[in-house]
């Protein structure tokens, strides 16, 4: 028996890896089994422009798990007895440890490095932690110059940015890595003038700044160089593109790889084939068969605790060679995951905030989830994961309340200023062609603030060549030019092309009466709006309200508002979701705030709804009721299509935030 199959977890997640990305792994792990734990976490290394042969083996290891014996003789004697104390700085700081180990030319090991993420929460630790183990590492002189690197690096780190990990290269140049998370969009050149990084590529900053754009995280790797003769000097590795595990085989790699090709040895063919290996296994799944060594563990699982494997192109490194060429470094992971049943919600006899605090809450998990383009991404599919529409619609939820949220709204509009297309508009993601849904958000946005230049005088324009005859509006304008692929084939588009209620809603502000009247016909009896992209009639009734221009009373064409607030107030016996209950209790809310009907009972209602839903960490689930009509469906109401709910949470909790925020402001307890 091979020594890798002497190690079950390993050997699993090498089946896997292998099953799914056929990448050339099995010789090199066997090579370098005796210095490799045996935890279900696996991945390779590989250049994409030479994807046959790994250039490294990865591994990590949680909190608890020994670092194998193996490696610790191989170089990282000491720090076991660093990772395993909880009550000392390193302790606190490092909460995972990554093992990389290198391969030659024939996949045998040789040299190995050690590195450790840091917790945020244990910061104040850092600087110690680090330092105890450059000592037992390098000894007392270098974990000086190492402490002096880090100290030079600290105070010039961007508003957002920290160090988030660190780490030893001991068995392979003897020098260091700081790796530098959240540096945001057009910050690298300042940043790399003050901390003196040594031999920048003239087109780092347009690599980053197109890395940033693309990914949710990208971290700046840095080498500290450790020469005999004096302190350490700062050098770029490279920067490490992450998508987040939500949005599975997201096509912004392949975006990324068009958009750099100029600099980075990336194509569509090689990274289309790690793309399509994502996968997620469950045991006894016929299409992607659970490795054999990990059915015991299948068998053995405790109630609550769900097997599950997965395979994923793990993350992505872009490296500085030399005349402007760049590497690009592909991480193959398969790892055994646990997936346990979640916690059940509180019970209703226990204390939950009120409705001021579930909104600062909710405030908090938007800002933090803001990424280092000054975006948000949600939603999955189809077409990869929304930025620019899903961004402008959060943004508008925090621009009023309060500096913070206003701070990130601002920053959001300024990153999609700079994704503002030739002819004036914005669309669902980069990838995708411009609407006038996500124009007429970012329309709104900009009122909301005061932002009134060029740019919204042209995406004006750009919204106005979407008016149809009788005054609706189409998602997509008559000239656009796009076919849907996928699991419905190659379609036409006439449905997104024909009048949508739900757009006219956002619209209306903008293109004045004639659109007004075509919302009040589309209006129902009992007050609510179609839509075209939601399976409910929440989304388009409240947004006819809140966002204004739906109705102008007595005296000029529009809805019904007072009716729309009834069905707004009306709450089904079988309860609505917390998108709809944000929506809802920010348009009810509104009407408050001007002077209207109050239905300040089903407000407070559904603002027991949004507090009694509130996840600890302040988001909530992600329930919002948008829907993926068949391409060709005309209908203002498709009757064929699929549910495609926000896989982060982001969408529903930035309505959620919006009506608690005007609820509060309203004068709500």
């Amino acid at each position: 028996m091979c020594r890798v199959g002497r190690k079950p977890a390993l050997a699993g997640a090498v089946a896997l890896l292998q099953a799914r990305f056929g990448a050339a792994s099995e010789a090199s792990v066997r090579k370098a089994a005796d210095l490799l734990a045996d935890v279900p976490r696996l991945a390779v290394e590989i250049d994409i422009a030479s994807p046959d042969r790994p250039l490294a083996v990865h591994q990590f290891l949680l909190r608890g798990e020994p670092v194998p014996e193996a490696v610790t003789a191989s170089g990282f004697a000491g720090f076991q007895a660093l990772w395993q104390p909880r009550d000392t700085p390193f302790g606190r700081w490092a909460d995972t440890c990554f093992l990389e180990t290198d391969l030659d030319g024939t996949g045998a090991p040789t040299g190995a490095s050690v590195f450790f993420r840091g917790s945020p929460e244990a910061a104040a630790d850092r600087s110690a932690a680090i330092h105890a183990a450059s000592v037992a590492a390098f000894g007392p002189e270098k974990a000086g110059w190492i402490a002096g690197a880090l100290d030079g690096i600290e105070p010039h780190l961007p508003v957002g940015a920290r160090v988030s990990a660190f780490g030893w290269m001991i068995g392979r140049t003897g020098n260091c890595r700081v790796n530098v998370v959240g540096v945001p969009f057009g910050a690298l050149p300042a940043f790399a003038a003050a901390v003196d990084l040594d031999d920048v590529p003239a087109e780092a900053a347009t690599v980053f700044d197109l890395a940033v754009d693309a990914f949710d995280k990208v971290t700046l790797a840095l080498d500290l160089i450790l020469d005999a003769g004096g302190p350490a000097t700062l050098r770029l590795s490279g920067f490490e593109c992450f998508v987040d595990e939500a949005f599975g085989a997201d096509q912004r790699w392949l975006g990324f790889a068009r958009a750099a090709a100029r600099y980075c040895g990336t194509d569509d063919a090689a990274l289309s084939k790690l793309l399509s290996g994502f996968c997620r296994v469950l045991p006894g799944d016929a299409a992607a068969r659970w490795p054999d060594a990990w059915l015991v563990h299948a068998l053995t699982a405790p109630p609550g605790d769900v097997p599950v494997a997965r395979a994923r192109l793990s993350h992505v490194k872009v490296q500085p060679v030399a005349d402007g060429r760049w590497r690009t470094k592909a991480y193959l992971a398969a790892e055994r995951i646990r997936h346990a049943t979640p916690a059940p919600r509180p019970s209703a006899g226990t204390p939950v905030p009120d409705a001021r605090a579930a909104r600062d809450a909710g405030i908090r998990f938007l800002l933090q989830r803001q990424d280092q383009a000054g975006l948000w991404r949600d939603f999955a599919e189809p077409g990869g994961a929304s930025d620019e529409w899903a961004a402008a619609v959060i943004a508008y939820c925090l621009a009023d309340t309060g500096a913070e949220g206003r701070i990130a709204a601002e920053r959001a509009y300024d990153a999609l200023l700079r994704r503002q297309r030739p002819e004036g508009g914005w669309g669902y993601n980069a990838a995708t062609p411009h609407d006038a849904d996500s124009t007429a958000w970012m329309l709104h946005l900009a009122r909301r603030l005061g932002r009134d230049g060029a740019a919204e005088r042209t995406a004006l324009r750009f919204l106005r060549s979407h008016l149809l005859e009788g005054g609706g509006v189409g998602s997509y304008a008559g000239s656009t030019r796009f076919g849907i692929t996928g699991p419905l084939g190659l379609q036409g588009v006439d449905g997104f092309k024909a009048a949508h209620a739900c757009v006219a809603t956002a619209a209306a502000a903008f293109l004045g009466d004639e659109t007004r009247r075509f919302l009040a016909g589309a209006q129902a009896d009992d007050g609510s709006l179609p839509g075209y992209w939601w399976s409910e009639a929440s989304y388009p009734t409240a947004a006819a309200l809140l966002l204004g221009g739906a109705s102008l009373g007595v005296d000029g064409p529009g809805i019904d508002a007072g009716r729309a607030a009834a069905w707004l107030a009306w709450i089904p016996a079988a309860g609505i979701t917390c998108f709809a209950a944000g929506l809802r209790l920010a348009a009810l809310a509104s009407i408050r705030a001007a002077g209207g009907a109050g239905h300040l009972k089903a407000a407070a209602l559904l603002a027991d709804r949004l507090v009694g839903a509130q996840r600890t960490d302040g988001g909530w689930d992600g329930d919002s009721c948008m829907w993926f009509p068949h391409p060709s469906d005309t209908l203002p109401v498709p009757s064929e299509g699929k549910p495609l709910p926000d896989v982060r949470g982001l969408f529903t909790t930035a309505a959620a935030v919006l009506g608690l925020d005007l609820f509060v402001r309203c004068g709500a307890p």
